[in-house]
């Protein structure tokens, strides 16, 4: 066994590597020798990974088969979050791109984003996504460039109806401040 405390990038190493077999373990135990079928891997992929798994105590053996521990939960699961952030942020590294670099931008702009960008045959396309968005929505965070008038009148007309908003809000949008998202809630 390790001594868990000495080698944290060795540990994560092997998350990375071996996170389909976590994941494929996150359900419940299964047998060694369903795996194999499972992830189509070969039998010795299964028990180098096993091997490994077992060596930072992320799995043990049960009469069911192989079953996380707790460590072996707790690091499948965040994992998981952290592939998840780390695609949203490439997802959207394009438009991140642009933001000066001291921008104070929470993941939470980018947590299940979609990014949209004007094109040459289709310059208001941007537009007219955001419109869509903006009418079924009760919180929108948006980074733009530039505030057109055409956004400012979209949230206009959307959010006065929102009881209790500032009646003068409009007047506070600045197109100068990229660097703080839009926000709108309700």
């Amino acid at each position: 066994m390790n001594d868990s405390g000495e080698r944290p990038d060795a540990l994560l190493s092997t998350v990375v590597k071996r996170a389909g077999f976590l994941t494929a373990l996150a359900s419940g135990p299964i047998p060694k020798r369903h795996l194999r079928d499972e992830l189509d891997v070969s039998r010795s992929t299964v028990y180098k990974a096993v091997r490994e798994l077992h060596e930072y105590e992320l799995v043990e053996r049960t009469d069911e088969g192989l079953a996380l521990t707790l460590a072996g939960r707790m690091l499948e699961s965040e994992y998981g979050a952290f592939r998840s952030v780390a695609e949203d942020v490439n997802r959207t590294r394009e438009l991140l791109s642009v933001l000066p670099n001291d921008s104070r931008v929470s993941i939470e702009l980018v947590e299940g984003a979609t990014t949209i960008f004007a094109e040459r045959h289709a310059p208001n396309h941007p537009l007219r996504y955001f419109e869509e968005m903006v009418s079924d929505a009760d919180r929108v965070l948006g980074i733009s460039p530039v505030a057109l008038p055409q956004y400012v009148e979209l949230f206009h007309d959307r959010i006065p109806s929102v009881k209790g908003w500032p009646p003068n809000w409009c007047s506070n949008v600045r197109s100068s401040n990229i660097s703080s998202p839009i926000t709108a809630s309700g």
